[in-house]
């Protein structure tokens, strides 16, 4: 009888254990992004950047990269499209980016100067996104 009660308070013991440490472990995962700075967001994605162009020495490769309260904004430049879309992977793939927002320059809508495009009737900047209006 005792037996039985030592490997209850046992695996008792041990449950608790591997809870606590999946705890941590998950936690230790996510971070801890109010430390995390704009500025090391941005210099991780311009690192990931050098080396797509060290992988593609041929290619002109020019991506602008801008980021504000962690939400990344690639101005795509010049260079081939998988680069585009490898970089804004990269971007999206940090844990801490909120979102990932790629422009190309030059968008422009006929009615609107140039760098700008239309956006719920004004002209807005190629670097703003256009938010749609709420449903009346």
């Amino acid at each position: 009888m005792k037996n039985i009660q030592r490997l209850k308070i046992f695996f008792a013991v041990l449950c608790l254990v591997l809870i606590s440490g999946v705890a941590v472990f998950a936690q230790s995962k996510s971070g801890n992004c109010r430390t995390t700075s704009d500025a090391s967001i941005t210099r991780s994605v311009n690192a990931h950047i050098r080396k797509l162009q060290r992988q593609n020495p041929r290619s002109k490769i020019r991506i602008d990269v801008r980021v504000k309260n962690r939400t990344v904004r690639l101005m795509l430049r010049n260079g081939p499209k998988s680069v585009h879309r490898a970089a804004a992977s990269y971007a999206r793939s940090l844990r801490c980016v909120r979102k990932v927002e790629v422009t190309a320059p030059g968008c422009s809508s006929p009615d609107c100067p140039k760098n700008t495009y239309m956006c719920n009737g004004q002209c807005v900047p190629c670097l703003d996104v256009c938010s749609p209006k709420p449903p009346s």
